[in-house]
């Protein structure tokens, strides 16, 4: 990029808006065309931070994914309010939560995600930031606890509501709201819950397939024996419930399998022309 040939003022000057714009709405091609030609443009991002720390912010985990394949082994630095990276990836905003209602189906969902960024954030900063403190006295797990009061009440009011609509399930998910409502940070929402929900739709699925298989199988013996058209209309009219039921909550169920089994949404893609 020619750009890159100016002094460094003026490529400030043109890269910064673009990378910070990038950073925010997740567009890692821009900002891998830009650090391959300039590096110290991992830097050019107002008020002494770094585009790391926008990409923690704003939950881009493709961008913190490329950024941190540039070779950072951990990420230091705090802002004027003493809050460390972590402290960040604690924190849930309006831009986090207006996120995540674009990501993840469900505030369960949304809480799991939350603490999959936490544990990988932790994963890449010093041993001792998990215990600093900000400006308010808070370590990054207090910082998670505050933050996350409304949305770990969303996700039991979630739960009950879908244990409510599937009655069958609700006597397997019910034990569980309760605990998870105040054992958070615990783990609960990055596996043990959506693990339940996902077996609970996938029962409930099955017995009312059964349920509908043994109805029908009863109204064509007792009444329909030989007689095609009295098999086709109960195929039919048993066919609708099971269909409906699959077509409301397959897509959420299918969501929250990939959400909890799938590859960890930081693996190591390639980027940055395959590390060269």
């Amino acid at each position: 990029m020619e750009v890159a040939k100016l002094d460094l003022p003026e490529v400030e000057r043109i890269f910064k808006p673009v990378l910070r714009k990038a950073t925010c709405v997740g567009i890692p091609e821009i900002i891998e065309e830009i650090v391959l030609s300039y590096p110290s443009a991992l830097f050019f991002v107002p008020d002494n931070e770094n585009i790391i720390k926008y990409a923690i912010l704003n939950r881009r985990e493709h961008v913190f994914n490329l950024v941190h394949r540039t070779g950072w082994k951990y990420i230091y630095g705090i802002d004027n309010s003493l809050n460390n990276v972590l402290h960040l990836a604690a924190r849930l905003g309006r831009e986090q939560q207006i996120n995540h209602n674009a990501s993840a189906a469900g505030a369960v969902l949304q809480m799991q995600r939350e603490r999959q960024w936490y544990e990988e954030v932790q994963e890449r900063t010093p041993p001792a930031d998990r215990e600093s403190k900000n400006i308010d006295g808070m370590t990054p797990t207090e910082v998670f606890s505050e933050t996350h009061q409304d949305l770990v009440k969303e996700a039991e009011r979630w739960i009950k509501e879908t244990a409510t609509s599937c009655t069958i399930v609700a006597v397997l998910v019910a034990t569980t709201v309760f605990a998870a409502a105040i054992t958070v940070p615990d783990e609960d929402f990055l596996r043990i819950l959506p693990e339940r929900l996902s077996v609970g739709f996938i029962t409930l699925y099955v017995s009312i397939l059964s349920m509908m298989i043994a109805f029908g199988a009863i109204l064509y013996l007792v009444f329909g024996y030989n007689k095609a058209w009295v098999l086709i209309s109960i195929v039919a009219s048993a066919g609708i419930p099971v269909t409906l039921f699959g077509a409301f909550q397959f897509p959420l169920l299918v969501e929250m399998i990939q959400s909890t089994y799938r590859r960890n949404i930081f693996h190591k893609q390639l980027g940055l022309r395959a590390l060269r």
